[in-house]
């Protein structure tokens, strides 16, 4: 099936999309690398990489928020209301809320730390959580399970982009392909 330009996802929306998987792949392969934040008196190396990658995603996706305010996206290509239409609009809303949650819970859970948090060592981060309080481990958890929410978010919409490109051959996946032009 062919898409013209108007069933197309945006270049901005296209560039949002792929440097927040690339981040998303970049902040996985850290996070599970990274020592055990338990036994850090401070964040130093991955670590340290970690959360400021973590305030990279947050800052990507607050961008992809207003653009996608300012820019919707285009109509879907099956307008009839079906269960797969509420289920693509309940991952997509649970991947934006997910991935800004997971960084905001990891700069909680590392201020909470009593950490000295920057950004690329080129600004200082704000605590944004009282140091030393009751609810590290909670904070903690709560950003390990978001995380994890969020992978299983991120392969539902893989398949889902999969099963429209090799089972109902209708062009949804190109639509955000960066190459796409149709």
């Amino acid at each position: 099936m062919s898409n013209s330009i108007q069933e197309q996802y945006s270049p901005v929306a296209k560039f949002f999309h792929w440097i927040t998987v690339l981040l998303i792949i970049a902040q996985c392969t850290i996070g599970w690398t990274m020592p055990d934040v338990d036994d850090l008196q401070s964040p130093e190396g991955l670590v340290s990489l970690h959360i400021s990658v973590g305030m990279l995603i947050l800052l990507v996706m607050l961008a992809r928020l207003v653009w996608r305010l300012i820019s919707p996206a285009p109509k879907p290509l099956h307008t009839r209301v079906t269960l797969t239409v509420i289920a693509a609009k309940f991952v997509h809303g649970g991947l934006y809320l997910l991935l800004a949650i997971s960084p905001i819970l990891g700069w909680m859970n590392a201020a909470e730390r009593g950490w000295n948090l920057s950004f690329f060592g080129l600004m200082q981060l704000p605590a944004i959580f009282p140091a030393n309080s009751d609810l590290l481990a909670t904070i903690g958890d709560w950003h390990i399970a978001s995380v994890w929410a969020l992978l299983a978010l991120i392969g539902l919409h893989v398949c889902a982009a999969l099963y429209h490109q090799i089972i109902l051959k209708d062009g949804t996946l190109t639509r955000m392909l960066p190459s796409s032009n149709r």
